[in-house]
């Protein structure tokens, strides 16, 4: 009988040492909620938006989105009007939204992760969320809408275009 509870209670302590050893291995992945893009789409009302994942910082982002839809300076990201295509003569009204998420780790097997790079155990990502609505105020991200397959084009040629540059001019000028 004193046989069984002692391998009882090594069943016990195998059970948790195993346990504990997932837990060290699954706290060196990344888990990202957005990978390429997403269409989010509402069963009710004009909400469908496009949402995208980047990683540069958002005013990195906001300058090379403004440059991007040629915006003058006095134009706002989070409303404006601009011609997307280039064989339509049409304004759209296009709304943008940044929101940020630090990607962080606790490294706490430091012999399993100690291969990752520092920009990955600390990263910034910006999720830009896009919002594009034609002259009657219908949403261009909406199955029904003319529109959606060209506006969903153009936007992920915008995302899959983004790069990091360099968005401050030097202060003494050569």
């Amino acid at each position: 009988m004193m046989l069984s509870k002692n391998s009882s209670t090594w069943n016990k302590g195998c059970v948790k040492y195993v346990f504990f050893l997932s837990f060290f291995f699954f706290s060196c992945k990344s888990i990202n909620k957005i990978e390429n893009y997403r269409i989010v789409s509402f069963k009710y009302g004009t909400g469908d938006y496009f949402l995208f994942k980047s990683k540069i910082t958002t005013p990195e982002a906001k300058y090379w989105l403004r440059k991007n839809f040629e915006l003058k300076e006095d134009e706002k990201l989070n409303f404006f009007k601009t011609k997307l295509f280039e064989n339509l003569d049409l304004n759209f009204t296009v709304s943008i939204n940044f929101d940020t998420d630090l990607d962080t780790y606790k490294n706490v097997a430091p012999g399993l992760c100690d291969n990752l790079s520092q920009h990955t155990k600390n990263s910034t990502y910006t999720f830009v969320k896009i919002i594009v609505k034609d002259n009657n105020g219908k949403n261009c991200l909406s199955t029904h809408s003319l529109f959606y397959s060209k506006t969903k084009a153009k936007l992920l040629d915008i995302k899959n275009n983004i790069k990091k540059e360099d968005y401050l001019k030097p202060m003494i000028s050569e």
